[in-house]
């Protein structure tokens, strides 16, 4: 067992770690572009780490731990997508174009790249958009605490409720402190203790199996005697179709559409970089998801059942159990630190999402003559609020994954308007509202009847089908966009007047 007092020690290191982060970040004079995109500083490797840790969570460590306990490779398809596919489809389709179109415009937000590209003079768009992240940025937030608050409980017998208060302020300080740059050198330095943490789980598994072909020998043991535990993905027809949907709907509209990736490719020094970012994020996901997949399927071989495990039935808390049980405490607090490193990193970068959304987007399209500083400390406030209303959340809810998932799928569907409208020059407003109204609605019809159980089709494949289908037909019978807007995509489409302007 891992001494609570080691746990606590690696806890209060991290801790004083990303404070520190956030007051070197502060005390150097901020504006609004360097508050909001470093600057468009970031280089590649810092990128790739960012990517990472944003992207990776509570949401891997312990909604998807808990996916592969319980139904073994039915979910290979979701390792294949989030791992490989759906991180290179990410810089290949979108990256390049927002960071091309984002500093040729001006933009510092997402919603500023709506707006330029839409015409979106009313802001109608801008306001849906908003309140949109927002609230997929506080489910989402909400499952990240829930997953903090279950691993303290197991680890130290910390009160659910004062775990989320803890490090909902540390969250919350050194954002307001650092802003995007806080959040993108802490990001490095979690998204390096969540690779260590895998690669140190996998290492012990293999050590423990002597190879991974006796874990596999288990697993087909489990199988014979749990229908439900599969050893592949093409088990039965249900599986394929569910798995296809995954596939489809999480691994790819999901993740090309997330603003707050979005947001890092807008950060980037300069183009050329993408493609050493590309490489090292593929690397870092795949060795993040590894870890987690072996973890899960060593503990399914020992634990038949979920009501066997050792610390509580809760399959979503079955990586920390596997590490709890089998790794020396100094380990342990390493891999506690890369779960921490997780749970934190994909937090702090939707709330400065957010938040500089409402400031820069919402207060200062109202506020025309506000100051940089001024919108600055609209966004430290809304950070605080955002912050309030995330634990309020999470005192009533315990379930990390279905709560994460729905608000990273909502997210994706924000990114609808801008991939199409990056490449179709006759993508108009009227489809661009649609599209989200019509795909958020489809979203909550699917969760809230439980349809992806009942038809086997995952709710983010039926949402982004329907966002997209919403703004290629409204779009298509829509009076066409003004003549500058189809000019400016077609530029960005022959990428060479783009590139000529910008910083590459």
């Amino acid at each position: 067992m891992i001494n609570k007092y080691i746990v606590i020690g690696f806890i209060s290191f991290y801790i004083a770690i990303t404070l520190l982060v956030g007051m070197m970040a502060s005390v150097k004079r901020q504006n609004i572009e360097m508050y909001f995109l470093a600057g468009r500083r970031l280089g590649p490797v810092m990128l790739a780490f960012s990517f990472s840790a944003t992207a990776m969570s509570g949401l891997l460590f312990f909604g998807f731990s808990g996916m592969f306990f319980e139904s073994g490779l039915q979910n290979l398809w979701l390792l294949i997508s989030s791992g490989i596919v759906g991180i290179l489809l990410c810089y290949y389709l979108v990256s390049k174009k927002i960071r091309l179109y984002s500093e040729r415009t001006g933009a510092l937000t997402v919603i500023e790249l709506l707006k330029n590209r839409y015409g979106d003079s009313e802001r109608y768009l801008a306001r849906i958009t908003a309140m949109i992240i927002i609230v997929s940025t506080v489910l989402y937030v909400s499952g990240q605490l829930i997953a903090m608050a279950k691993l303290m409980d197991i680890f130290i017998g910390l009160p659910y409720e004062t775990s989320i208060i803890i490090f909902a302020s540390v969250i919350v300080t050194y954002t307001v402190m650092g802003g995007f740059k806080a959040v993108c050198w802490t990001d490095v330095f979690q998204g390096i203790s969540m690779v260590l943490a895998c690669l140190l789980v996998g290492s012990v598994v293999w050590r423990i199996n002597s190879g991974f072909s006796q874990l596999w020998l288990n697993m087909t043991i489990i199988n014979q005697s749990d229908s439900q535990f599969y050893i592949s993905p093409f088990a039965t027809p249900s599986n394929i179709l569910l798995g296809v949907t995954l596939f489809l709907g999480d691994g790819i509209m999901s993740w090309i559409g997330q603003p707050t990736l979005m947001t890092r490719y807008m950060s980037l020094r300069k183009i050329g970089d993408f493609g050493q970012a590309k490489k090292l994020s593929v690397l870092f996901q795949m060795i993040l998801f590894a870890g987690v997949v072996l973890a899960s399927f060593h503990m399914r071989t020992q634990y038949f059942e979920a009501s066997m495990l050792p610390m509580g039935e809760d399959m979503e808390t079955v990586f920390i159990q596997f590490f709890l049980t089998y790794m020396n405490p100094l380990l342990g607090g390493v891999v506690l630190g890369g779960i921490i490193a997780a749970i934190i990193s994909t937090a702090d970068s939707l709330i400065i999402l957010a938040s500089s959304i409402w400031a820069n987007d919402i207060y200062g399209s109202k506020n025309q003559h506000a100051t940089p500083e001024k919108l600055i400390w609209v966004s430290k406030i809304t950070t605080l609020l955002i912050g309030l209303i995330v634990v309020l959340i999470s005192f009533n809810i315990h379930t990390v994954l279905l709560v994460a998932w729905t608000g990273w799928t909502m997210l994706g569907i924000v990114g609808v308007p801008l991939i199409v409208g990056m490449y179709w020059k006759r993508a108009t407003l009227r489809g661009a509202i649609c599209a989200e109204i019509a795909g958020v609605a489809t979203l909550i019809l699917w969760v809230a009847f439980d349809l992806t159980g009942k038809l086997s089709i995952f709710y983010a494949f039926p949402a982004g089908v329907v966002s997209y289908l919403s703004i290629f037909l409204v779009s298509w019978f829509d009076k066409s966009p003004p003549d500058y807007i189809q000019q400016e995509i077609a530029d960005l489409n022959r990428n060479y007047e783009y590139e000529s302007k910008a910083r590459i």
